[in-house]
């Protein structure tokens, strides 16, 4: 309006109403934002959980070649039993936040429950490397006061190896077993 607004009471009450509507749909916003991201994370390390993984994979493959890590954290139920759950927990949120440290920029870290961790890289890098990385981040752990903690991994490359999610996980869990008893025997 060019003249000093007077507004009638209907006009104001419209104008009330459109504000309470407005400020209803961004809480249910909020609130469907702060669902799905609960949905898709691990509440205690704050990675990816196991609904988040499988579309990451999913969107990873279609998106071009990959490496999936597979890792299982060694000694957390040594922790657990002798040191309490709430160390085990600790141990955890340290494992979790040297994979991220270790495998940034560009990998998702994710926790799909217990001591079982994976890592998706894209491109194409040495599975070397990805086994190094998880040697490095087990260190970090270890540095970080948890002396016994260790991880076996198994990497498996899409798609030179595998082309379906199914199988890349399947490769790489049995490298990462094959790993486990490999360490059990020496």
């Amino acid at each position: 309006r060019s003249d000093p607004p007077v507004w009638t009471d209907s006009e104001r009450d419209l104008l009330f109403a459109a504000a309470r509507t407005v400020q209803v749909a961004h809480r249910r916003l909020e609130s469907l934002q702060r669902l799905q991201t609960e949905a898709a994370t691990d509440p205690l390390t704050g990675l990816g959980n196991r609904r988040a993984f499988e579309r990451a994979l999913r969107d990873s493959l279609q998106a071009g070649p990959c490496l999936l890590i597979s890792t299982d954290l060694d000694g957390l139920k040594r922790v657990n039993d002798t040191e309490g759950h709430p160390r085990g927990d600790a141990l955890l949120r340290a494992f979790a936040s040297a994979l991220r440290a270790t495998f940034q920029p560009g990998a998702s870290v994710f926790r799909l429950g217990g001591d079982e961790f994976m890592v998706i890289v894209p491109g194409v890098p040495a599975i070397a490397w990805a086994l190094d990385g998880v040697v490095r981040a087990a260190r970090s752990v270890q540095q970080a006061g948890f002396s016994g903690a260790s991880a076996s991994a198994g990497v498996a490359r899409a798609p030179d190896e595998a082309q379906t999610a199914g199988d890349l996980i399947h490769l790489s869990d049995a490298r990462m077993y094959d790993m486990k008893a490999a360490r059990r025997r020496s």
